[in-house]
């Protein structure tokens, strides 16, 4: 929310603009013509539609918000939601109770009330007044979407939704245009003072996390220091080569850029390019194999698998020692690579992953859709990255090949090579809009995700050691369902008719299901030391054996 100083200006200008010409308007306006000029254009569904739309002021709705600041943002949000909701609830309770108490409203301001249209079902007051409550909720909820979002198709349309919650506390006689006006004003007030307060608590935090825009992206003499370096521990080990993967389904006019992209990026770097097509169903195979290009080696799939098994298809015909995986439809800059690459050998990570910092997708169907999955991923499985669906990543080698991609889990890729040891980093990467052709995603992919998603938390906390989780379960099940019993039993001997209570079929329905947990609990061991021991698996993973010497001697060996 803090960080584009851009949007914040814009937001400024807008909302002053408005305020000054509504403050010029005070002296032109009467502010009892004012509500009947818009009281008196009135219908049922005029009626119905304000009754409703003035809810959208109730403080209420600020829970949803400080919910989603969480969900979509950081800490920093939420607490900018938090000071607003206090600093502008307060301000409110000072004005109307202490203030302004007796401001009239509409209702006490006319002697005569036949001249008003009051809509059934609302209950109207006579003091006070000053400012709308409503008005400067449904204010501070708009500014702090406009802030969340940072875009300024969404910025007027909250500015609309706020105006019609002010218009509608006139049309329903609760207030005057300059409570209203005031409500605006002191609800975005309390939303510029929080964003201030949250700044000075955020300070330290924030001017370490602060990226500046010069060094956002790497500058071309950087870049060619950077080919220099990978050149330098290149010829250093001859073996060393960069195996780029990208997989494509139907993306023939993106072929021959992205091809010329590669090149460009990877002057001066040994590297080929495996081009896995994933049962295009256009010409995407025929215009790779007109390039006539040595480094390319293309896999040629009998018909859809979908992106996963591409990926681990392109991974396994892979030769190099280290292994990039990304898109192939021009939203991923090759350019990034060889800084990845740098990254990943200067500070010793077996996985660097892109993180798309100005991402160019929808809203709606990409953006917040992947910002609440990226949220659920790192709370359950506590694997820190913020862009899970960036595909762009370089790997070693040995990780890579080890990753056991099945079904669509490529979106996991860095918790499946957590699960293999790896030391996983993070770093900023271009990326550009798609030009050429129609993406592959949706929400329909949302549940997809879920599912995979909870297999991705079990086998991170209990894949070698299932009785772990259906243990306690079981017992616990076993242990309550026992005690009903026992209590019936007791009862039983009493004398009381338990045949047919519901708590007689809660206990028998807890101990049968207590054992079959710990029974499945069993069984899964089992099947787990069948499975490491057959395909002659380790549960564990060697980084490097140091043997000591006399006289000071070692040798260190990385496998």
């Amino acid at each position: 929310m803090h960080l584009n100083k851009n949007c914040f200006n814009h937001l400024l200008k807008l909302y002053t603009t408005l305020f000054v010409i509504g403050l010029l308007s005070l002296f032109f306006i009467n502010k009892g013509d004012i509500v009947l000029f818009i009281n008196q254009y009135h219908s049922n569904f005029s009626d119905a539609s304000f009754k409703q739309i003035t809810n959208l002021g109730n403080g209420i709705l600020l829970l949803p918000l400080l919910l989603l600041t969480l969900l979509l943002k950081d800490r920093f949000s939420a607490l900018v939601v938090v000071l607003a909701s206090v600093i502008h609830g307060i301000a409110v309770l000072v004005l109307k109770r202490v203030l302004f108490e007796s401001a009239s409203r509409p209702i006490a301001f006319f002697s005569n009330t036949s001249l008003l249209h009051f809509v059934d079902g609302v209950q109207v007051h006579a003091s006070r007044s000053f400012p709308s409550g409503h008005t400067t909720t449904a204010f501070v909820i708009a500014f702090c979407l406009s802030l969340l979002f940072q875009k300024r198709l969404l910025t007027y349309v909250f500015l609309f939704v706020a105006l019609i919650v002010a218009y509608s506390r006139v049309y329903l006689l609760q207030h005057f245009y300059i409570d209203i006006l005031f409500g605006a004003l002191v609800g975005t007030a309390s939303v510029i003072i929080s964003r201030l307060i949250a700044i000075q608590v955020f300070q330290k935090r924030y001017s370490k996390t602060l990226i500046p825009s010069s060094k956002l992206y790497i500058s071309a003499n950087n870049l060619a220091d950077t080919r220099h370096t990978i050149q330098q521990i290149q010829y250093s080990d001859n073996i060393m080569k960069i195996s780029i993967v990208v997989t494509l389904l139907n993306e023939e006019d993106n072929i021959f850029p992205l091809v010329n992209n590669v090149q460009k990026a990877m002057n001066g770097i040994d590297y080929e390019l495996i081009l896995v097509d994933d049962g295009s169903t256009d010409s995407t195979v025929s215009r790779i194999k007109s390039l006539e290009n040595s480094r390319i080696k293309l896999l040629i799939f009998y018909k859809n698998y979908g992106q996963t098994s591409a990926m681990s298809a392109g991974i396994e015909a892979a030769s190099g020692d280290y292994i990039v995986t990304m898109d192939g439809d021009l939203q991923n800059d090759p350019s990034d690579i060889p800084l990845m690459l740098e990254k990943l050998l200067r500070e010793e990570w077996d996985v660097v992953a892109g993180r798309r910092l100005n991402r160019k997708d929808g809203m709606f169907v990409r953006k917040i859709p992947s910002k609440i999955a990226n949220s659920l991923i790192r709370k359950l499985t506590d694997i820190r990255i913020n862009d899970y669906g960036c595909t762009l990543k370089i790997f070693k080698k040995e990780i890579a090949k080890d990753l056991g991609l099945y079904g669509e889990l490529h979106r996991f890729i860095p918790v499946l090579a957590h699960l293999q040891g790896a030391r996983i980093a993070e770093m900023n990467v271009k990326h550009h809009p798609r030009i050429h052709g129609s993406s592959k995603y949706g929400l329909g992919r949302t549940f997809k995700v879920m599912s995979d998603l909870m297999l991705m938390v079990f086998m991170k906390k209990y894949l070698q050691k299932p009785i772990h989780l259906l243990g306690p379960i079981g017992f616990l099940s076993f242990s309550v369902g026992s005690i009903i019993n026992l209590y019936l039993l007791i009862a039983k001997i009493a004398g009381q008719d338990i045949w047919g209570r519901p708590l007689l079929i809660l206990g028998i329905t807890l101990l049968l299901a207590g054992i079959q947990f710990i029974t499945f609990g069993f069984i899964m061991e089992m099947n787990m030391r069948t499975y490491y021991e057959s395909s002659d698996k380790k549960t564990y993973r060697i980084r490097e054996v140091f043997i000591g010497k006399e006289n000071n001697l070692s040798t260190s060996k990385v496998l």
